[in-house]
């Protein structure tokens, strides 16, 4: 994932010539020669297409000059609760439906069969139209 951050910001720089990934990550220097089974791999291989670049492996006990964050000490971690907000017009949405037989209707539908009934999809607890 650092590996695609970085080559996403500097890509204009990158794009005009060679250059070289240096990663303690046996698996990564073997990437172009991997298959990809997962859309996420397709998507991440590719952002690296069209770029010239050598992956090259190097032990991370071998490596002298460790970047600050892999090594930083380790804390105790703490959890924080997380929000989530959702707009109030979502919601006006959904009471709605209550009151709409058709909606109704296509929310039963929905519901056993998500995949784009009558040209509608359901996400969120929103009908959609699907294009």
């Amino acid at each position: 994932m650092a590996i695609l951050l970085a080559v996403e910001q500097l890509r204009p720089y990158l794009q005009h010539s060679e250059f070289v990934i240096h990663t303690d990550h046996a698996s990564l220097a073997h990437l172009t020669d991997q298959r990809l089974h997962t859309p996420w791999q397709h998507k991440v291989f590719t952002k690296l297409m069209g770029l010239q670049y050598k992956i090259v492996y190097k032990k991370g006990t071998e490596n002298r000059v460790p970047d600050a964050l892999s090594h930083r000490p380790h804390t105790e971690l703490e959890v924080y609760a997380l929000s989530c907000s959702q707009p109030t017009w979502i919601l006006t949405i959904v009471e709605a439906y209550q009151h709409d037989r058709f909606a109704l209707e296509l929310l039963q539908h929905l519901a056993v069969n998500p995949l784009h009934e009558q040209g509608y999809s359901l996400r969120d607890g929103v009908i959609r139209k699907v294009e």
